[in-house]
């Protein structure tokens, strides 16, 4: 059976392999012939055929016709016949005998590949069976949507393409795109704009200008209205600029032209001139030319409000835009403060990373499964690995730096961060951590920040000053503009009518602004919309702005209330449900939102053009309508969001707060600092905890979330080993006087300090629960109590616990010169006697140590003991932990007396651990708030440190539990000392490092609730 060719494209044709074009006879017998091959291998009921196409006649004769249409068709079809196959009551093609130009476009229409889009734009030569006339109401109806979606396709296809033409600078080829997706659609005025701006790209002046011309014609003949503002500015733009041949558009002098960035991006601040940046301008441009040939660095670029940060970062993207690179642009927002990695979740988000199938899949399924984190939707993708219930922070860093990499493969890699002054911690940690990672890259990180929130920012600043000593930043430094600049720009911003009066402008605008570039425009704006009348300034912008707003209709003021309200980009049908409007009435008002330029368009979603105008705007709203405002706003949230309701608790709560619901706001802080404080985000749940408590203080009958709040903050300064601030909190808790089963837990999860004496020496301990048993934690002196707190929680409900501050620590006495293992051996037996007996001692790392030459000298102390990652020898590290370059480092800087880089080292080899977020940075405040003679002990040779030789005189029962992926310290010690401790169980986390009390918490207490209870372990590995 011969091969049916068929096109439906643009036009029916049909042909059978080899043969010349079948015809039919009529136009019916076409319709049927398509309507079957659009889904081929269908069975279509022949009564369904009949109504479809002959719908007006009775049902015996629309069957005869029917009929007779089948007949003319296989008649038609020859050899290929056999293809339209019918089978009872059932008509369909057989979709192994048709090659279909639709099928094959659909397909390929989904894919990424560059040459994906040349066979679209050859595939889609014009709308589905375009000039078949067929007057059966069933058909059409059909036909159009079939229609819409083939072209909404080509579009969506073509415009991806003409995105990625435009990235990589492939103008020419961007410049065909655009005009087929005009031939589609030729009232896309933004392709209009875009072809406007590719021919001026391209030298080609002239045509620029035609093609407006074009514009304003098609809009006026079929829609009847003008262009938008921004095509006029544009084409008044070019129209300024000189003509230079076939060359590429120069700038006007003193300035530069309009950029003419990239779809996708936020070109919002494009539509002024750059004046006055000449030298930020060409150190940018180095550092990009730097990193394209593989020395990428990041770059700051600092300032004040309005001065022109943004509009330099939006030139430089235009630059990027020309050559090949690909551009992430993303910003923190002062609203998102406690959103993990915001600029950067926002950067990815924007660049639609997760359609990008080539990086994915070089990416691989472990490393797409950590980003999860941050784009839950890669969580869905097929074959992807279930995600882990906490997060490790350390192997998102790393996984970030390797989605970094896989970017910068084949194109330099621009990523634009703005205003990085309202980032999260772990942001700016992040940043710090790529500084070290981008500089043999193609790479170029540029992010902004205002220069008078340093000052409130201390890990802002501190990420800048360290980036700055180790080389990894540079930084661009804006001022205001000069009087000669500001004149100039004035000239270019000033209407035609002002030309007569432009120096007596020029110098009025620059005394009332000084030379702030977003002053400058926003008065020229004002001058240019009848609301600044004599420059009467004495608020200067505030007034500008506020008088622009009064010029808005009625229903446009009310949505950029709304707007204002919700306070950083949104969804159209966000503010429309907000604000209560239909969806005609929200698009008139935000188009003219947009034409006056307040709103702007972010992808597919809109903000303001800036925002001192959102805080204008707010400003002026009566404190009883925000208050009714946030309430709708977040009430509209929970409805739209239903789905992703997590995504938004911050904002939530933060509306509610504002809207004066307090018990609102306050379920929603709690719910984000109890997911903060299960991954560690320490500074983020205090903030949360803190918010909760305010708002339970002005909610009524909000006693459970009082306490809950309260506890929480206890937990959270527990695990910052803030010891008195946990009391403080737990016992405000209590306070409340919470039933009798809340009270009990809170009780057992207090800190109760104790003092004993040893030698004259004050020993400080702490006792925890009132179980049956005791369970002594001992921490190895530089490591803070913190390390014990998350197991403590759980098991203080069931046991007594002690802890204690060794010697040198806390409140207990300071060290003595050459205090050895053998002493602290014997301050925890001081401990233990005054606690009132018998424990389980635990310990970890050198604490372990401690406790095998104390149960070796006093085996009526210790009932049981629980080595923890133990060493078997710590200095000159012969045995473990093993040598490596870090180590090296570490000793190096001890010795040189720079305690702060040692530390950072040394912490960096035992916090690698997964789920530890904030823990690597707060273990380093504790041990930097040691004295250094504590410190340098920690280190000091002690030759009892090695238990190695005593460890058969050891008779207490004992367990010995270690990490497969410890990488501090070995996991052979762990075998080792099963081996040779005479009554001794091995347990392993498997998959866990050096810290299974954190990464592991609820198998360690299991395995300890066993050992302790029964002697036994839930399951028992030997070497």
């Amino acid at each position: 059976m011969a091969l049916l060719h068929l096109n439906l494209l643009g036009g029916l044709e049909a042909w059978l392999e080899p043969g010349s074009p079948l015809t039919f006879r009529t136009q019916k017998a076409q319709a049927l012939l398509a309507y079957l091959a659009v889904s081929p291998g269908h069975a279509h009921r022949r009564d369904k055929l009949a109504a479809l196409l002959w719908g007006a006649m009775r049902d015996e004769q629309a069957r005869a016709s029917l009929r007779q249409a089948l007949y003319d068709l296989r008649k038609n079809l020859g050899n290929a016949a056999g293809a339209l196959r019918t089978e009872g009551e059932t008509v369909l093609l057989d979709p192994a005998a048709v090659e279909l130009d639709v099928t094959t476009f659909t397909r390929i229409a989904g894919e990424e590949a560059p040459e994906a889009l040349e066979q679209v734009a050859l595939l889609y030569r014009g709308d589905l069976l375009e000039g078949l006339n067929v007057d059966e109401e069933p058909f059409e109806a059909w036909l159009m949507e079939e229609r819409e979606r083939l072209r909404e396709l080509a579009m969506e296809t073509l415009a991806r393409g003409l995105s990625r033409q435009r990235k990589t600078g492939a103008l020419a080829a961007a410049l065909r795109t655009a005009r087929q997706i005009l031939a589609i659609d030729r009232l896309q005025e933004p392709v209009h704009r875009t072809l406007m701006r590719l021919h001026a790209q391209l030298g080609q002046r002239a045509a620029a200008l035609r093609q407006y011309q074009q514009c304003v014609t098609v809009l006026q003949r079929e829609l009847g209205v003008e262009p938008e503002l921004e095509t006029k500015q544009l084409y008044q733009e070019i129209l300024r600029q000189r003509a230079t041949g076939s060359g590429p558009t120069a700038p006007a002098a003193g300035a530069t032209a309009r950029p003419l960035a990239r779809p996708g991006l936020d070109t919002r601040l494009a539509e002024t001139p750059l004046v006055g940046r000449d030298a930020p301008l060409a150190q940018a441009h180095a550092a990009l030319q730097q990193a394209a040939a593989g020395s990428g660095q990041l770059i700051a670029i600092l300032g004040e409000t309005g001065i022109g940060k943004s509009r330099l970062v939006e030139e430089l993207i235009a630059h990027a835009a020309q050559g090949k690179y690909r551009i992430l642009f993303g910003r923190a927002y002062e609203s998102d403060q406690i959103l993990l990695f915001g600029p950067f979740v926002d950067a990815f988000r924007a660049d639609e990373l997760v359609r990008d199938t080539a990086v994915m899949d070089a990416l691989g399924p472990v490393w797409r499964a950590e980003l999860s984190t941050l784009l839950p939707q890669l969580a869905v993708l097929p074959g992807a690995p279930r995600l882990p219930e906490q997060v490790d922070y350390r192997r998102l860093f790393e996984c970030i730096a390797q989605l970094l990499q896989q970017l910068s493969a084949h194109e330099t890699l621009l990523l634009v961060l703005e205003d990085l002054h309202w980032a999260d911690e772990l942001s700016l940690r992040l940043l710090a951590f790529l500084g070290r990672r981008v500089q043999t890259e193609r790479i170029l990180i540029v992010f902004t920040a205002r220069e008078e929130e340093l000052a409130d920012n201390p890990m802002l600043r501190r990420t800048l000053q360290d980036l700055s000593q180790r080389q990894q930043l540079s930084s661009i430094q804006l001022s205001a503009l000069s009087q000669l600049e500001t004149a100039a720009l004035v000239e270019l911003l000033a209407p035609a009518a002002k030309a007569t009066v432009i120096e007596s402008l020029g110098q009025q605008v620059w005394v009332a602004t000084d030379g702030n570039p977003f002053m400058i425009v926003e008065t020229m704006r004002g001058l240019q919309d009848g609301a600044a009348e004599a420059l009467a300034l004495p608020q200067r912008v505030r007034d500008v702005i506020g008088r622009r707003l009064e010029r808005l209709v009625e229903g446009s003021r009310s949505l950029l209330s709304v707007a204002a309200v919700v306070g950083r980009e949104f969804d159209f049908e966000l503010l429309r449900r907000a604000a209560g409007f239909e969806e005609e009435a929200t698009a008139h008002g935000v188009e003219e939102l947009v034409r006056r330029r307040l709103l702007t368009a972010i992808g597919d979603r809109l903000d303001f053009t800036h925002h001192r105008i959102r805080e204008v705007a707010y400003g002026e709203l009566p404190l009883w309508r925000r208050r009714r405002l946030h309430c709708r706003v977040a009430e509209t949230l929970e409805d739209l969001y239903v789905d992703r309701l997590p995504d938004f608790w911050e904002a939530l709560a933060e509306h509610f707060e504002h809207g004066e619901r307090w018990a609102k706001a306050a379920d929603y802080y709690l719910a984000v600092a109890e997911r903060a404080r299960r991954r560690y985000a320490y500074t983020i749940a205090e903030r949360s905890c803190q918010q909760a408590a305010t708002a339970t203080v002005k909610a009524s009958d909000s006693g459970e979330q009082r306490t809950r709040a309260f506890e929480l903050q206890g937990d959270v300064a527990s695990l910052r080993g803030d010891v008195e601030g946990a009391n403080r909190h737990y016992h405000g808790a209590i306070d409340l006087e919470p039933a009798e089963p809340v009270r009990r837990r809170l009780t057992n999860k207090l800190h109760l300090p104790r003092l004993t004496y040893r030698d004259g020496a004050r020993l400080a301990f702490y006792e925890h629960g009132n179980g049956a048993e005791t369970l002594l934690f001992m921490n190895p002196i530089v490591y803070g109590l913190e390390i014990f707190q998350p197991v403590l929680e759980h098991l203080c409900q069931e046991f007594r616990i002690i802890t204690m501050d060794a010697r040198g620590t806390g409140r207990s006495d300071p060290l003595r010169p050459g205090y050895a293992t053998c002493d602290h051996a014997a301050d925890v037996g001081a401990v233990i006697e005054a606690a009132g007996g018998r424990v389980t001692a635990i310990g970890i790392s050198k604490s372990s140590s401690i406790l095998v030459r104390l149960a070796i000298a006093a085996p009526a102390l210790v009932k049981k003991l629980v080595l923890i990652g133990t060493l078997l020898d710590f200095w000159p590290n012969t045995a473990s932990p093993a040598a490596n370059e870090l180590d090296g480092q570490f000793r190096t800087a001890l010795r040189a007396g720079d305690f702060e880089r040692a530390i950072r080292l040394f912490v960096g080899t035992v916090v690698t651990d997964p789920d530890t977020g904030e823990l690597a940075e707060q273990f380093t405040c504790n041990l930097l708030r040691l004295p250094q003679d504590t410190i340098l002990s920690t280190w000091a040779p002690d030759p009892d440190v090695d238990i190695t030789p005593v460890l058969g005189q050891v008779k207490t029962p004992t367990l010995v539990l270690h990490g497969t992926q410890d990488s501090r310290v070995p996991l052979a010690t762990a075998y080792y000392l099963a081996e040779h401790l005479p009554d001794a169980r091995l347990y392993l986390f498997e998959g866990v490092g050096h810290l299974p009390i954190f990464t592991a918490t609820s198998e360690f207490c299991d395995v300890l609730r066993r050992f302790v209870r029964t002697g036994e372990i839930a399951v028992e590995m030997g070497a």
